[in-house]
């Protein structure tokens, strides 16, 4: 246009054009002036740079002098570093390095992985010298700058959450004495009669997975596959269940593959896909849902141990330069997966997984694929999945294990809400994101992809900040609630869109989604529960506590074959996957209805609780409390009882542990209000009893032999410089709580066996 077309005319009053919408809603908020980039200036001075979200629909241009700086490897840092270790913080210089902690400022991944498994190693050194449920002294931590005095007085805040054992302590005098008492004759029963039970329980699960091993796997090869249709129907098996949240493999180059190998052979398949072909059939064996499931275990190669050994063999086998390809990397994964579901040890999971996120910086996966030299579309897109996976990952087992997750910086951007068949070898472009409102192969993680940043955020600001911020808390949480209120209809319980939504497959994708969702809230909303003030957000902090610990135990009745109608052959396969996946969730949610009961007993019983059915619309809305079901005590012991009530039934099953039945039904006990002339000790005691009683008859139903266990070799005794005796196994789920040795797993069959059962 000219220069006189767009000069006003005389004496005419030029109408004002609407003006877009195109600042941060942060500086919208605050009514500051907006650079327009992501992350803007403004969020960036205040050390908020997550915080930096735009209008849906805005664009905004990246920030170029941000991001050199956030990536610069001699300046490596975390998420949200200054707010990490300086929160309420006023000051205005956020951006330079600090000097107070130029030291760890100039720390690399590398180094802060090699921190971590430290601090796993000194977690479990000082639990093996906790002789009680006392607190444990913590492990030494990396300096950090202490918190500003305007912490105080920058919104209410809470000091750092006790340990939960703290919260039960009428239920771990009682573990202890079962742990140390060798002189109460009524204890001494009790412990033999523990004894007898757990080592029932123990033999029939070693004794099912000798049986599913007996075949030992040598190293001569070729490889014992099932035939070429039955490694059809059991990749569908795979995909269809484990390809939800965490992408690990595309099903038509996966499908390709297997049809080359049994026409051709090993040597016309590409690098590594035959141990990602043991990988995913094992993993399918393991579900255990379908009658393919049976008839693939008798080859010895797939079994769970062997398909594991025959990974790990692989992996230990690859030159340097192999090891960082991408086909490796996915075998790592599929490793991690099959140990999970073969009910590894945590810290083998958790070690592994850091492998993993150190192999991904290697291969420089926190970057998007398209600043990469030769890397392809589609490769690039399959490593984008790939490092969601990893860091999704890691954020999950670093809540689980209650330690601080390692994720770094990154610049990938999400993977596509696409179909696999939408992306192949030697496209030129990836095609755009499908609409939420239809189901695709990738719209789980295309989800939980968005919501990422913050939940990693949170997690972050409140495992390593002395003190949090109550209101910084409450925006996280009621911006996570928000997320599971809106989610599409495809990922709602209740959709029926078309015949694939009923399947059990899409019925472990939502709640797969939602639990991923729930966890960090159930950290977030327990934290503030544990602080000892009382405020008017206590009640929507209590009620959103309420509605996740209510949801996460009610999933066990979506796969319970006692109440569920799956249609597939063997529902206990998904039964037992819930419970080998979601032990720990689990344990989470009845120890939150336990503390929420614990509450309630302390106040005024005649006192509800709320269920939050829906959220605040906004943020304005602090103490608005949500409506939903009103709980009392009464009802939420029952809600207790009849999550329990599975655990007891499931005991000849795999992945049950009789160690959370006991521990679960003391910490109950222990709330409950007590009869005229009883006390607390003999009430536990005589409930002890009782379960015992149960537990027999739940193997009694099953035709599972209960025998007399020979006595230990070594009795646990409690010394001035801690516990000697029969070693403590790691289990984050009962951190800080006395242990029973009697009820520490035994290592296999032939231990029961030599011991002289």
């Amino acid at each position: 246009m000219s220069e006189s077309s767009s000069t006003p005319v005389a004496g005419m009053e030029q109408p004002k054009r609407p003006r877009p919408v195109i600042s941060c809603l942060e500086c919208r908020r605050k009514k500051l002036k907006c650079s327009r980039t992501h992350p803007c200036q403004q969020c960036v001075k205040i050390g908020r740079p997550g915080r930096c979200t735009y209008q849906a629909g805005q664009e905004p241009e990246p920030n170029a002098e941000y991001s050199v700086s956030y990536n610069a490897p001699s300046k490596r840092q975390r998420l949200l570093p200054t707010s990490l270790t300086n929160v309420g913080d006023t000051s205005s210089d956020r951006a330079g390095p600090r000097k107070a902690d130029s030291t760890a400022a100039k720390r690399g991944v590398i180094e802060e992985l090699q921190e971590r498994v430290t601090r796993l190693e000194q977690a479990l050194l000082t639990q093996h010298r906790q002789p009680n449920g006392a607190s444990s002294p913590a492990p030494p931590m990396p300096p950090r700058p202490q918190a500003s005095d305007n912490a105080a007085n920058d919104g209410r805040s809470l000091s750092r959450s006790p340990q939960l054992s703290s919260q039960f302590s009428d239920a771990s005098m009682i573990m202890t004495r079962l742990a140390y008492d060798h002189t109460t004759p009524e204890i001494i029963q009790l412990r033999a009669d523990l004894r007898n039970l757990h080592c029932s329980i123990e033999m029939n699960h070693s004794k099912t997975q000798s049986l599913a091993t007996s075949v030992t796997a040598t190293k001569s090869y070729p490889l014992q596959l099932p035939s070429l249709e039955l490694c059809k129907k059991l990749g569908v098996l795979y995909f269809d269940n484990m390809e939800h949240c965490f992408r690990i493999l595309h099903w038509p180059n996966f499908r390709d593959q297997l049809e080359i190998l049994f026409t051709d052979g090993e040597h016309a398949c590409k690098f590594g896909f035959l141990p990602q072909l043991v990988g995913t059939l094992a993993v399918a064996v393991l579900l255990g849902t379908h009658q393919e499931c049976e008839a693939a275990g008798t080859c010895s190669t797939i079994r769970p141990r062997e398909a594991i050994r025959y990974m790990g063999d692989f992996l230990h086998s690859l030159q340097h330069h192999e090891r960082y390809r991408l086909p490796a990397l996915q075998v790592k994964m599929l490793l991690l997966i099959c140990k999970w579901l073969n009910l590894d040890p945590f810290d083998d999971l958790f070690r592994l997984n850091g492998e993993l996120l150190r192999d991904a910086l290697v291969m420089k996966m926190d970057k998007d694929p398209i600043i990469l030299r030769d890397i392809g579309v589609y490769e690039g897109e399959l490593r984008r999945r790939n490092w969601m996976t990893i860091i999704e990952v890691d954020l999950m087992l670093s809540l689980l294990c209650k330690m601080p997750c390692m994720v770094p910086p990154y610049t990938s951007s999400p993977p596509r809400n696409v179909n696999d068949e939408e992306i192949f070898e030697g496209m030129e472009s990836l095609p755009t994101s499908r609409p939420t409102q239809e189901w695709t192969d990738g719209l789980c993680q295309y989800l939980l992809a968005q919501s990422f940043p913050r939940r990693v955020t949170a997690c972050l600001e409140v495992g390593r900040s002395d003190r949090v911020v109550v209101d910084e808390v409450l925006a996280h949480t009621r911006y996570l609630e928000k997320v599971l209120q809106d989610l599409p209809p495809p990922m709602r319980f209740n959709y029926l869109g078309d015949e694939a939504s009923k399947t059990p497959a899409r019925l472990m994708a939502r709640m797969e989604l939602d639990i991923s969702i729930r966890r960090p809230l159930m950290l977030l909303y327990s934290r503030c529960v544990l602080s000892p003030e009382a405020t008017n957000d206590q009640r929507e902090i209590r009620a959103g506590l309420l509605q996740s610990c209510l949801m996460v135990g009610n999933y066990q009745d979506l796969f319970d074959p006692q109440y569920s109608e799956l249609d597939v052959p063997r529902s206990q396969g998904y039964w037992d996957f819930f419970y080998t996946c979601y032990r720990q969730e689990l344990g989470q949610s009845t120890m939150g209805l336990c503390l929420q009961i614990k509450h309630l007993g302390d106040t005024d019983r005649t006192d509800c609780l709320t269920a939050a059915s829906s959220r605040p619309s906004s943020n304005n809305s602090t103490n608005t409390m949500p409506t939903g079901p009103l709980y009392n005590q009464g009802s939420l012991i029952n809600a207790v009882n009849d999550a329990l009530e599975p655990m007891r039934r499931r005991l000849p099953h795999r992945a049950s542990k009789l160690k959370d039945v006991i521990y679960y039904d003391m910490i109950l006990t222990s709330l409950l209000p007590l009869r005229p002339g009883q006390d607390r000790e003999s009430m536990m005691i005589q409930r002890l009893q009782g379960l015992v009683d149960e537990c027999r008859g739940e193997l009694s139903r099953a035709n599972i032999p209960y025998f007399i266990a020979p006595e230990p070799r070594s009795e646990r005794t409690l010394t001035d410089g801690g516990v000697s005796g029969i070693p403590i196994e790691f289990d984050p789920l009962w951190e800080g709580f006395p242990d029973v040795d009697i009820l520490d797993p035994i290592q296999s069959f032939e231990t029961l066996a030599e011991s002289g059962a």
